[in-house]
């Protein structure tokens, strides 16, 4: 009898329904014409898996039989350029959903190089760089170059729309420097290019200036506890450009050097032009991210600057801790805490690394960050996702080891989920540090103790739904939709909200701080740039007024401005 009630529990098991499948379609378009795009090839991958299809005849294609779960979609189209931002789809179980890959037509610029005289330049190395936006703070960086021809003329295409700068070097060395079109040394001095979708530019000419160039130089002093230079023999230093406004990410020099023997940590920066720099230098420590660091700011102004004393420190703990509706939570290890380096230090390897690190909320909510080095930090909070269902097999799936992975990125240490996750509309209602706000302005990491941080989460965000229309009221697909808070905290990255309208125009948005708010679309917008205050106030008659409260949603619609022509 125990035989008989077993094998009908096996059974019962065995022939349990299994989970229904899904199916992903959609189109492929041109961003001006909206005409479809045929032949498109499509990638879809989820994970280390990918599977490839084709656009048809009328630019549509449809990937069935597809396991419950978030999918990256993606075309690569010469002469196009796809969404700047990832295109996630979720799949549901017996559900098809749908997607629009909107293609923008890749632009042109060209022009000449000329020396100092007017004579055309030969094999001038032309360098196109486009204005990019990190949490709405402008810098340059490379988008492309070529050498100039015999007649001193490039062309460089393949190109984004967006704003661009463009500047030549001679190739030979000489008393020509590197000049921004159209005769600047300097930045600020330089003429910016707005270029669109498709669009060829000529006549973006170079008159290249004489000038001098200098040296920096100094010396790596180590204030670290316990610092051997036996053990940590190596220093590098890097000299990076320090601009409150438009940084400039094409430009460093950068040196490796011994603390041992006759260089005793000296060094010496040659060929930098004109203008005011950071210099960072760093050593190993064995705290935190391995990495410690110093840093000094130098002016160079028609002389060599010599002697510069960089003093490196072991960075600072940064410890704080996590309330959830204002208390203690089983969520606590759903709660990801990291720290985003602000300005040019976050170009440095070191600070990239500390990034990543996402130190373990313990069960009281307390956390700490190791060895944090001086800077200016935005605190990242981020929440962890449920696990997701296993996913089964795929016919005609091939793997893809460096395909796009959907989930967020792994910490450098593990951190198990040891508690509930939190809903979905979980968010940061504010950070303290000594019973003041830092949420918006981020924090200063010196070389003193820190007090401690307060990060106070709530779970009963709102959110905002509606759809998309063009001036002819039709629905927009493709728009880039940006919930933007209010002129007195748009310093503040973590308060936006950001989205892509789908093939019927319709967009959704969810943990959602309470509060008032300004809602925007386009239909071209370089990432980031919607979270620059200056150019945001460029769209004041556009802006649709959206309030937010707690567990509520808002339904609107809001009209596309259109930036492609």
């Amino acid at each position: 009898m125990r035989f008989l009630v077993l094998l009908t529990t096996l059974l019962i098991t065995q022939v349990g329904p299994p989970r229904a499948s899904g199916a992903i379609e959609g189109s492929v378009v041109d961003s001006i014409t909206m005409l479809p795009i045929t032949n498109a090839p499509i990638t879809l991958s989820t994970g280390t898996s990918q599977i490839d299809a084709v656009t048809d005849q009328t630019g549509r294609f449809l990937i069935p039989n597809l396991s419950p779960g978030a999918y990256v979609v993606a075309s690569a189209v010469e002469d196009y350029f796809g969404p700047e931002i990832t295109n996630y789809v979720y799949v549901m179980e017996s559900q098809t959903s749908h997607t629009t890959l909107t293609m923008v037509p890749a632009a042109t610029i060209g022009g000449n190089v000329v020396d100092d005289s007017g004579a055309p330049l030969v094999n001038a190395a032309v360098q196109v760089m486009r204005v990019t936006y990190r949490n709405g703070i402008p810098a340059i960086e490379s988008a492309g170059g070529q050498a100039s021809d015999e007649n001193g003329r490039y062309r460089v295409n393949r190109l984004r729309p967006g704003e661009y700068y463009v500047a030549a070097l001679p190739k030979t060395g000489g008393s020509l420097i590197r000049t921004f079109s159209p005769n600047a040394i300097d930045l600020s001095q330089a003429t910016m290019i707005r270029i669109h979708a498709g669009e060829e530019i000529g006549g973006i000419n170079i008159a290249l200036r004489k000038g001098d160039l200098f040296r920096v130089s100094g010396q790596i002093v180590s204030a670290i506890p316990d610092f051997d230079a036996k053990t940590s023999a190596m220093s590098t230093v890097t000299l990076l450009s320090h601009a409150n406004g438009l940084q400039d990410s094409s430009f460093s020099s950068s040196m490796t050097i011994s603390m041992l023997g006759e260089a005793s940590g000296r060094f010496e920066l040659a060929n930098i032009f004109p203008g005011v720099y950071d210099v960072f230098a760093s050593l190993a420590d064995i705290r935190g991210s391995g990495i410690a660091y110093g840093r000094t700011t130098v002016t160079v102004n028609g002389a060599d600057v010599e002697n510069i004393p960089v003093t490196v420190h072991r960075g600072v703990d940064i410890q704080g801790i996590v309330t959830i509706d204002g208390g203690a939570s089983p969520s606590f290890n759903s709660v990801r805490i990291s720290l985003q380096a602000e300005g040019n230090a976050a170009r440095l390897a070191g600070y990239q690394q500390l990034s990543r690190f996402q130190p373990t909320v313990a069960s009281d909510g307390s956390f700490t960050i190791p060895a944090v080095p001086e800077g200016q930090y935005r605190i990242q909070v981020a929440f962890a996702p449920p696990a997701p269902p296993p996913a089964r097999p795929i016919a005609n799936r091939s793997v893809d080891p460096f395909a796009p992975d959907p989930t967020p990125p792994p910490s450098l240490v593990s951190v198990p989920l040891a508690g509930a996750p939190l809903g979905p509309n979980a968010y940061v209602a504010d950070i303290l540090q000594g019973g003041m706000t830092v949420y918006n302005t981020g924090i200063s990491v010196g070389t003193q103790a820190f007090d401690p941080l307060d990060v106070r989460v709530r779970t009963d965000g709102g959110s905002v739904e509606g759809i998309v229309l063009n001036d002819k009221l039709v629905a927009f697909a493709g728009a880039t939709v940006v919930l933007a808070p209010m002129v007195q905290h748009r310093q503040n990255p973590a308060l936006y909200r950001v989205a892509i309208s789908d093939e019927t125009g319709h967009f959704t948005m969810s943990a959602i701080r309470p509060g008032d708010y300004k809602l925007l679309a386009w239909d071209s917008i370089t990432p980031g740039a919607y979270m620059n205050a200056e150019i945001l106030s460029n769209y004041v008659e556009k802006e649709y007024p959206v309030t937010v409260a707690g567990n509520i949603r808002v339904q609107t619609r809001v009209t596309v401005v259109s930036t492609s022509r």
